[in-house]
């Protein structure tokens, strides 16, 4: 359910960032169509950068799912797991009052 929500969240976040380069994409294949020079179709396109993203989703599901089975296991404690891929973890340990 995680990696779903990722691959979704992806999706209706960085298409819309893309879309310039897309429509600039589907420009110059437009023009390249009508000099019957070789194209590659815009939908390829944009398969291949949305698989990049679907692969990044599935990296960052995983990245979670090792964390927090991880952090899960930490005697008395909270624990926080930052899955932004900054690769850092940051965990909160409850400590006794008088274990100081």
């Amino acid at each position: 359910m995680m990696f779903v929500m990722w691959v979704v969240m992806m999706i209706a976040m960085m298409t819309p960032t893309a879309t310039p380069m897309i429509l600039l994409f589907a420009a110059i294949n437009r023009k390249r169509r009508e000099r019957d020079a070789p194209y590659i179709p815009t939908a390829f396109f944009l398969g291949g950068y949305l698989a990049a993203w679907v692969g990044f989703s599935a990296a960052a599901t995983l990245r979670f799912t090792v964390n927090f089975s991880e952090k899960a296991e930490s005697r008395n404690g909270i624990a926080i797991a930052d899955t932004t891929g900054s690769g850092f973890t940051c965990s909160l340990e409850y400590r006794d009052s008088q274990a100081r």
